[in-house]
């Protein structure tokens, strides 16, 4: 039998107001990500369509409790042992109980019977084993919840970084939480997020300004983290350090300048600081970014492919070595040089962009020899 509050005919109570039709069900039971032309914003319109008779009124007591920010109820329930497991999930959309408590900041902060005590509410039941990172339907976490709004109060995304919730972690769409906080404006939380991990899928562009930011504002700078002239400052500087490889300057007259500071950190390549890896040219297609590849596949405007993009891995000519420059793409494979390429594998792991990418200076001395100075890891660059 169907129950039926607040005179609203069709809404059960523990429904929350939402509905789950079966064409959504068929999107999300797709495996991988949605684009934007692949049922991505058709999902999209009918998850905001079908949310929009969203109450309190048509909650579960303790979801409701959670939803309104009535922390003394809340913790009555928890203590007491009432509460449900609270890494279970309410509604047909599956909202955690994390993601209860954003969803009624966003709405009813100060505005439900005088309650409203949202962030208090949210801290409490983290602090009580709550996961920050229970999944909806179209895999948005209260983080992500948080972010997708900009009515969204500062303290409630604070309290869930700092309990651990994912800063990394996709929805259904292949975005993140610093994703949808550029697209809604949300300034303050994106702050919040670049002092957090952040993925190398964002692109290179972008890890190398997130990377370059958080370094300034530690007061660390990895070498090569301003592609400028380090004698005069000079942003088209593209002349290499021929000893080391890791300072670039705009003229020989400005290297001559530069090196009463440079030679005691200049480190030359030697067989201490170096190893030697085997480059293979395999055709493998397009060398074009993840992240522009994804956004594109999402229906997001992207650049047009570069011309390093456009190629794949290729030998060079005879006469293009020894080569420094990083126009050149190749691949490693382990079986060719183990040691050199576990060597380099772990410092990525260590060192690396989120343990995943690393950048390093390197010659290439002929086609079979890729030697890769392994002594430090340059700052994140922009390809």
């Amino acid at each position: 039998m169907l129950t039926v509050y607040n005179n609203t005919p069709g809404v059960a109570r523990g429904n929350g107001g939402f509905v789950l039709t079966p064409r959504m069900e068929s999107l999300i039971s797709a495996s991988g990500f949605l684009t934007t032309f692949g049922g991505g914003q058709e999902l999209r319109d009918l998850f905001s369509y079908h949310s929009g008779g969203f109450s309190i009124e048509y909650l579960d007591e303790f979801a409701a409790h959670c939803c309104s920010g009535n922390l003394a109820e809340v913790m009555r329930a928890v203590q007491s042992g009432r509460a449900p497991p609270l890494d279970g999930t309410e509604t047909p959309y599956r909202f955690g109980y994390a993601t209860l408590v954003v969803a009624g900041s966003q709405r009813y902060q100060g505005k439900v019977h005088g309650l409203g005590l949202c962030a208090g509410t949210l801290k409490f039941l983290l602090d009580n084993g709550c996961p920050p990172d229970v999944e909806d339907i179209c895999r948005y976490t209260a983080l992500i919840h948080a972010t997708m709004r900009p009515d969204t109060p500062s303290q409630v995304t604070c309290i869930l970084i700092d309990h651990g919730a994912d800063v990394n972690h996709q929805d259904i769409h292949g975005m993140t939480a610093i994703s949808h906080s550029i697209i809604v404006g949300r300034t303050e939380a994106v702050d919040m997020l670049m002092g957090k991990e952040h993925l190398p899928s964002a692109g290179p562009q972008i890890s190398a300004v997130i990377s370059r930011w958080l370094g300034n504002r530690a007061g660390e700078q990895a070498p090569l983290s301003d592609k400028k002239c380090s004698a005069c400052g000079d942003p088209e500087a593209q002349k290499y350090c021929s000893a080391c490889h890791t300072v670039v300057y705009c003229s020989a007259e400005c290297q001559h300048s530069h090196w009463r500071m440079h030679k005691s950190f200049c480190r030359r390549f030697s067989a201490s600081n170096t190893v030697t890896l085997k480059p293979t040219y395999k055709n493998v297609g397009k060398a074009m970014p993840n992240a522009k590849l994804a956004r594109t596949m999402a229906g997001f405007q992207t650049e047009p492919m570069t011309r390093r993009e456009r190629k794949g891995s290729q030998k060079l000519k005879e006469s293009a070595y020894p080569k420094t420059t990083k126009d050149f793409a190749c691949h490693i494979e382990r079986g060719d040089a183990p040691e050199a390429y576990d060597r380099v594998y772990d410092i990525v792991r260590e060192k690396g962009l989120s343990g995943l990418t690393g950048y390093f200076a390197a010659e290439l001395k002929s086609a079979d020899e890729l030697v890769v100075k392994v002594d430090e890891i340059l700052a994140v660059q922009p390809f």
